[in-house]
This record gives C-alpha cells, sequence and structure tokens, in this order.
C-alpha cells in the first residue's frame, strides 16, 4: 500500500521523544492536495526516527501477528501524506505482534506549531481492519528514539459488525466510510460514562445527532442501542460524520467536564483510533 490518509491533526495525543497482505479498497486511498511534490530525500535525511511499536487486537488484547504497519508524516503545511509520495517506512508485525526497530528518515518540516510533529501508523492486513492512530514527537535534531507505538485495532469481523450495526441504526454508507473510534477518559485513565459528543471544525463542533453520525459500544464488541445518547462504561464512540475535510475535531462534554477537541482522520473505509483524557483546569 502507497500513500493513504492526509492531513492529522492539530490536538492529537503527546508521545514525547526519547533521545538516547491485502490489497486497501482504491476508495481507501485519500485524496489529497501537494502542489509543490513531495519532500525531498535531502530534506528527510534531515532528521532520523527511530520507531517500533506493538498491534494487537482491539476486542481480546491478543498479538496481531502479520500486520502491515505503513509509516508516514502525518500533520505538514501541505497537507499529508501525498499518495504519490514514499512512505517513510513499512514493517509487519511478528508473533508478539511487535514491529520494529525502524531507522526511518522525516526530515525537520517549516510551520510546525504547537510543539510537535506527527507520524501515522497505518496497519492492515493480518485479519484486522485497515486501522489508523497517530503519535506526536519535538525532537529537531537526532537520531531520535520514539516511544514504542501501540495500536490497538479491530478485526475485520468485528469491524464488519460495527458497520452492519450502523446501518441498522440510521448511519449512512456505514459499510465505507471513514470511522472514527474515539474513547473518553477520565483522569485517572478509566473509560468515562455519560459523555455527550460534538463533532466539527476545531472552533465549530456540533452536537452529533445519534444513529445516524455517532453510535456508542456497549462493549468494546456490542453497539448500545441507537437511542443511547452518551457514552457507557465503554467510553467509546464510533463517529461517522460527512465532512468536506478529511479530518474532523471531537469533543465531549458532561456537566462541567471538559474533552478539549481533538483532530481525528476521517478516510473512507478506515478506522481511526484515539482517545482523550478529560481536561484539567491549570491551577489560579
Amino acid at each position: 500500500m502507497r500513500g493513504l490518509m492526509t492531513s492529522v491533526l492539530m490536538f492529537a495525543g503527546f508521545a514525547g521523544c526519547n533521545y538516547a497482505e491485502d490489497d486497501v479498497p482504491a476508495d481507501a486511498r485519500v485524496p489529497h492536495d501537494a502542489p509543490d511534490g513531495c519532500t525531498s530525500p535531502e530534506e528527510l535525511a534531515k532528521l532520523e526516527l527511530v520507531v517500533s511499536g506493538v498491534v494487537t487486537d482491539l476486542a481480546t488484547g491478543n498479538p496481531a501477528a502479520g500486520v502491515t504497519v505503513d509509516i508516514a508524516r502525518a500533520w505538514s503545511t501541505r497537507g499529508f501524506p501525498e499518495s504519490d509520495c514514499p512512505l517513510l517506512g513499512t514493517l509487519v508485525t511478528a508473533a508478539d505482534g511487535s514491529f520494529g526497530p525502524m531507522t526511518i528518515q522525516a526530515g525537520p518540516r517549516p510551520g510546525i506549531v504547537l510543539g510537535g510533529q506527527f507520524l501515522a501508523f497505518l496497519a492492515h492486513g493480518g485479519g484486522i481492519a485497515p486501522t489508523v492512530s497517530d503519535t506526536r514527537y519535538s525532537c529537531t535534531q537526532g537520531p531520535c528514539t520514539l516511544p514504542a507505538h501501540a495500536l490497538a485495532a479491530p478485526s475485520v469481523g468485528l469491524a464488519a459488525r460495527w458497520r452492519a450495526g450502523l446501518a441498522d441504526g440510521g448511519m449512512p454508507d456505514a459499510a465505507t466510510r471513514g470511522l472514527v473510534a474515539f474513547t473518553f477518559r477520565e483522569l485517572g485513565g478509566a473509560p468515562a460514562a455519560g459523555v455527550g459528543v460534538s463533532a466539527g471544525g476545531v472552533f465549530s463542533a456540533q452536537p452529533l445527532e445519534v444513529g445516524a453520525q455517532v453510535r456508542f459500544l456497549e462493549t468494546t464488541a456490542e453497539l448500545a442501542p441507537p437511542t443511547q445518547a452518551t457514552t457507557t462504561a465503554s467510553g467509546t464512540a464510533l463517529i461517522g460524520v460527512d465532512v468536506s475535510k478529511p479530518e474532523v475535531y471531537v469533543e465531549g462534554m458532561r456537566g462541567s467536564d471538559e474533552w478539549a477537541a481533538t483532530g481525528s482522520i476521517v478516510v473512507p473505509g478506515w478506522i481511526f483510533v484515539e482517545d482523550k483524557t478529560v481536561y484539567v483546569p491549570p491551577p489560579q
């Protein structure tokens, strides 16, 4: 698989930096806008990153072997990744679900804000549904070793059951639309129940229509009824919205609790997995 996805996300989870088989359907390839072409090998060579990680089955927690993991840049002033530009690297998971380590060249990019840059890990094959997640890093002078990236992906069968249930509950194009599997978390990391979900632009999120735009997971494997209006004990929402851009900003509210807007990729045929911890205001 060459090239996928698109610009990722201003508010994705921070990962920090430690210095020391199946074919993807054509409609899952993301449109792009790269008028100035691909980043040159000379620019990419200016920063080396060592990447590694593990892919597990979302429902069982078991390691997922034989999964192809493509690595690409996930935030660029041009939009990313361009479908006609090379990936930064491709790995296949071992029997224990691990991939890497691999040294990639990710070249520092001008114009990056918010204290970091992003990589996307695009996992497919090996019995899992096409799944993507991202990580942010802050190093600018390498080589840098990034923390191992953990990606929990639904199986092909589970994703198919999700999509069938979403269609039955009134979500248009549920079989093919890009989905965001978004987990809201309490301060200690536990899933947060009772959260209402909004999505849209970074400053223009609107409450989502239950059934047509969002469903909640009762458990990892089971959808809550289409009338369920907030997260259950699983803390997870499956979001499928029609958007003109390949990302959506998701936020949550529960009384005075707030989960700040978090950018999430929307790619036809793919599932983007993300989570967010409740916002804690700084001390006065």
